[in-house]
């Protein structure tokens, strides 16, 4: 599986170089100007994107031997984005697909599940959203310098508290997201998780936070979102990475007695691997972490 989606992504970023170079190349040959360069905003779900991007095209412009005017191009006339994207999307919507596809009148395979809630923030220079004035179209969209404080926002609160929702959740019997947040005890649960812990570790002020932070869980209850917890465990601890592990860190640097909630997560988690690992559900799931 591996080696497959090594392949996959091999293909796809050398693709992706191929275009360029050839964007490169007309651009020269109409204008002769090596001024004259590409905006690329990626959308991959990383850090840091499109500074990942850039570092890929210049790779394969090494090893296909190209020429170093090319590089020199990328470097210094093209802009590389780094953005995040904050939207639900359960995938695709297997219980009322046959429904949605009447409504639209033709057949498509390719349809999701998405929430109406969308933000898109593009670190950019003034010159991209001049260019690309996506936040004038009534879209939710950010161009901002530095998009480091909205990120962690979202990692820390949002995958984070769906990270702290799963193991417990769906070791008492939950399966959904929504049924999830409206159970008293594990509502109260994800609740104390980020206003009492996950919040105080954010250099953000508090009230945007916490505004932030009640979207999140009107976000998490929206009776129109199917939002099933085996695939959120399937990304979980990835999203650990980021989310639950420096906040862990965080919890106990700022605290005497350390994160006492964030520890029963962790309790919680332990329990739901080994349980879900001999069912064979999440294979992805047996490796710790940490």
């Amino acid at each position: 599986m591996k080696a497959q989606n090594c392949q996959f992504h091999v293909i796809e970023e050398g693709k992706k170089n191929g275009e360029i170079y050839r964007s490169s190349r007309l651009i020269q040959s109409v204008s002769g100007d090596l001024e004259k360069g590409l905006i690329l905003i990626p959308c991959e779900l990383i850090e840091k994107n499109g500074q990942i991007l850039k570092s890929c095209i210049l790779e394969y412009a090494r090893l296909w031997g190209l020429s170093t005017l090319f590089a020199d191009w990328v470097l210094k006339a093209c802009i590389f984005c780094d953005t995040l994207v904050d939207r639900i999307v359960p995938g695709f919507p297997k219980d009322r697909f046959q429904e949605l596809e009447n409504q639209l009148g033709y057949h498509d395979e390719l349809i999701v599940m998405a929430e109406p809630f969308h933000l898109w923030v593009i670190e950019a220079p003034e010159q991209v959203k001049n260019e690309f004035p996506l936040d004038q179209a009534g879209l939710n969209v950010k161009f901002v310098p530095d998009l480091t404080p909205y990120r962690t926002q979202k990692v820390r609160i949002l995958n984070g508290g769906h990270t702290a929702l799963v193991p417990w959740a769906y070791l008492n019997g939950m399966r959904t997201v929504r049924e999830s947040v409206e159970n008293p005890i594990i509502g109260k649960f994800l609740r104390d998780v980020i206003f009492e812990e996950i919040i105080p570790t954010l250099e953000i002020p508090k009230e945007e936070l916490e505004k932030y932070a009640e979207s999140v869980l009107e976000r998490f209850a929206n009776p129109f979102i199917v939002h099933e917890l085996k695939s959120i465990a399937l990304n979980a601890f990835p999203s650990s990475e980021y989310g639950f592990y420096p906040r862990f860190l965080a919890i106990g640097k700022n605290t005497n007695d350390g994160p006492k909630i964030s520890s029963c997560h962790l309790l919680h988690c332990s329990s739901f691997t080994k349980e879900n690992s001999k069912e064979n559900h999440f294979r992805s799931m047996t490796k710790n972490p940490f």
